[in-house]
């Protein structure tokens, strides 16, 4: 894939003869997207693994190509859609092997709009980008449900205890965030800390920050016995936020765990294996 400047003269004529299309069958595609500085020149079906489009590409698009008419993306498996910028539909069914979905905000008008563009059931990871204090509504949940070879989830701790409601036996791993710079942001309750283990039973690797949740000894003392790898933010104490440090001897002393590794890195990160 080639990225090509406005100021360059592309003529796909050149890739139109009998050695091309014919002897090599190579075909070349390219995409011209409008009011941006900048367009891509790449063989069809797209032979490279590609975080296409930039998020920022996300206006009209005029494609010239010299052959394989629809064009896919069947080795670009990370897509990362932006609600606020939408891609055309022409375009989004292009991606047919997405195995990473990042969904930056309002999850359920995205999940319906992608849901009718291409097919998701090959999504094994999903990542929430930015933060939001409140959904507007948790239609996206039952979306991810579905999808038969999901196992892995990054989500905002608010998004997260919309799913709190159902049972998760296939998600292995779980990435549970917050906004590290809002002091208001929102920690699990104890009430919490029972339903989310009731409801991901089969946990492998959790990742939190500490500051997230209020009653650790509760956490861990209630944890899946699948669990083989915990990684512990400690953001709070690079930041000032009076966050202490979650120690072996704190965890000997005030949790069941009894025969684990342990080590904290220089980030203030503490890793557990179980």
């Amino acid at each position: 894939m080639f990225r090509i400047s406005k100021k360059d003269n592309i003529d796909l004529d050149s890739f139109r003869t009998q050695f091309w299309l014919e002897e090599k069958k190579w075909f070349v595609t390219f995409d011209q997207w409008i009011d941006t500085s900048v367009s891509f020149l790449y063989t069809n079906p797209c032979c490279t693994e590609y975080r296409y489009p930039l998020t920022f590409m996300k206006k009209a698009l005029v494609t010239e190509s010299t052959g394989l008419v629809p064009m896919i993306f069947p080795h670009t498996q990370y897509l990362i859609f932006d609600w606020n910028l939408p891609m055309q539909k022409e375009h989004l069914c292009r991606f047919t092997h997405i195995y990473t979905l990042l969904m930056e905000d309002n999850l359920d008008l995205s999940f319906k709009f992608i849901n009718s563009c291409i097919d998701l059931s090959r999504i094994t990871s999903f990542v929430q980008g930015r933060s939001e204090k409140e959904q507007s509504g948790n239609e996206f949940v039952h979306i991810l449900h579905i999808l038969p070879h999901l196992r892995s989830l990054c989500l905002n701790i608010s998004t997260l205890v919309l799913l709190f409601d159902r049972h998760w036996p296939q998600i292995i791993d779980l990435n549970m965030k917050i906004n590290t710079f809002d002091s208001s942001s929102k920690y699990l309750s104890s009430a919490e800390i029972d339903a989310f283990w009731h409801s991901f039973t089969h946990l492998k690797q959790f990742t939190f920050h500490r500051q997230s949740i209020r009653d650790l000894s509760r956490l861990f003392n209630k944890m899946t016995m699948t669990l083989s790898n915990i990684w512990i933010r400690h953001l709070g104490i690079l930041y000032d936020y009076n966050s202490q440090l979650t120690t072996r001897q704190w965890l000997e002393q005030n949790t069941i765990l009894t025969d684990f590794e342990y080590f904290c890195d220089n980030w203030w990160s503490v890793h557990l294996w179980l």
